[in-house]
């Protein structure tokens, strides 16, 4: 019996020995990715933690809320003063540019933000886990240590003044692009977009575009949205010739 007991007491004393390590080894990897000691690493522990493990609100989808508006305002003031000369509708697309799905996806990508994550075992993460981290992580950096600290963050890992230029002329969206060439140039543009199941039963969607009731390209994509997009950039190489930079 006694045997049993202090079996049972070593396997605590090792539990808790291995957790302490487990630990200090993920404050260290966050002071790191942060750049300062955090005051409260639990707001880390939830920022990391996935809704497959906790359901309720001590995951990362209230911090990424948070996050989102933090990032929109940052760079929001960082376009203001560095393009005084440029119009709400310039300063709107080219923040759009710097915060959209894609850029965020990357930039939590190139910082391994998918590698701190706790989840439950072959859980679906989606496609845009790592700029949903992202934005949680900012949002936990506010929490923990204000708009300040939050805002360098964002100015070193997002923000690049070096960028600008070639970010101007970046299409992000050749749907857009496409739609405000046509508007532009008084050409009548058109999409049609229709939807078929395959074998598998998954909806895949078919997208035509006319210029003039003339057919110039073709997309398939299991979205909407993305068959279009397919459709749109075939369109602009398809038309690069004809088309002035907006």
């Amino acid at each position: 019996m006694k045997f049993w007991k202090k079996n049972i007491f070593q396997s605590l004393i090792s539990k808790k020995k291995n957790f302490s390590i487990q630990e200090k080894a993920f404050q260290k990897q966050i002071e790191i990715l942060i750049g300062y000691k955090p005051i409260s690493i639990e707001i880390f522990h939830e920022c990391f933690t996935h809704t497959s493990l906790n359901s309720d609100d001590k995951n990362f989808e209230r911090l990424e809320f948070l996050g989102d508006s933090i990032i929109s305002t940052v760079v929001s003031d960082f376009l203001f003063h560095k393009a005084p000369n440029k119009d709400e509708g310039y300063l709107t697309q080219m923040r759009s540019k710097m915060v959209n799905r894609s850029a965020l996806n990357l930039l939590g990508k190139k910082l391994n933000l998918s590698t701190y994550l706790n989840k439950r075992k072959n859980t679906n993460l989606g496609k845009n886990i790592e700029g949903n981290l992202y934005e949680s992580l900012v949002g936990a950096i506010y929490v923990d240590k204000g708009f300040i600290f939050s805002k360098k963050f964002i100015e070193r890992t997002l923000i690049n003044t070096d960028d600008l230029i070639n970010l101007e002329n970046k299409i992000t969206s050749y749907k857009s692009y496409i739609l405000e060439w046509a508007q532009k140039n008084k050409f009548n543009i058109t999409f049609e977009t229709s939807q078929e199941d395959n074998a598998e039963n998954i909806l895949i969607f078919d997208s035509v575009i006319k210029l003039n009731d003339q057919i110039i390209s073709k997309g398939r994509a299991s979205s909407k949205k993305s068959a279009e997009e397919i459709a749109s950039k075939r369109a602009y190489y398809k038309l690069n010739n004809k088309i002035n930079k907006l």
